[in-house]
């Protein structure tokens, strides 16, 4: 059963952030040295923003452009480093001409679908919002550019993880410390894109 106040909600608050789910975040940065300096970066489905607000706050100076169906308070920026909220279905088809002056470092997804308690239906849900961003990555992913995407474990996402390790050079699947015990989320890790389709 989900715990609404367990000791990574707790910690959120006191830290400032606006989610605990930045957690999950952190341990995959540190694990892996995601944040550099001056990148930008994309995050997909950024309300309430908590994994925007962990990349401003790793940036001296960079982009992070986020994206939602959903209104959220602004986050502060500085003249070296800026965030930038794009209010949109990322299944829209203006996607790209709002878009279309980036190019990104790294693609961060938390998106998830409202859940029903059908464990099927969350599933398919879920790899369908994993497909919708993951067809983003050849127009809005830099080569050797990193991608993090979280999904709901199933036969069919291990299967679409065949398709994902094929766009990078070194690719893993995570589960962060800060997923709840009885949580379906995993989270795709690619670092170095390398995909060839246009």
């Amino acid at each position: 059963m989900y715990k609404k106040n367990d000791t990574y909600a707790q910690k959120a608050r006191n830290e400032n952030y606006r989610a605990r789910s930045v957690y999950k975040l952190i341990e995959i940065d540190e694990k892996h040295k995601l944040m550099r300096n001056g990148i930008t970066i994309l995050d997909l489905g950024c309300a309430p923003g908590s994994w925007s607000q962990y990349c401003l706050n790793k940036l001296q100076n960079g982009l992070v452009i986020g994206i939602d169906i959903q209104d959220f308070a602004s986050l502060s920026s500085t003249s070296t480093k800026k965030f930038i909220f794009i209010k949109s279905d990322i299944s829209d088809d203006n996607i790209f001409s709002c878009l279309k002056n980036y190019s990104f470092d790294l693609i961060l997804s938390d998106m998830a679908p409202n859940t029903t308690g059908n464990i099927f239906t969350d599933q398919m849900r879920s790899l369908q919002i994993c497909k919708m961003g993951y067809s983003l990555f050849p127009r809005l992913l830099k080569q050797r550019g990193n991608a993090v995407m979280k999904i709901f474990a199933s036969e069919k996402a291990q299967q679409f993880f065949l398709d994902w390790k094929k766009d990078f050079q070194n690719a893993k699947i995570f589960r962060p410390k800060a997923v709840q015990k009885s949580s379906k989320e995993m989270y795709f890790i690619g670092l170095g894109f390398h995909s060839n389709i246009v």
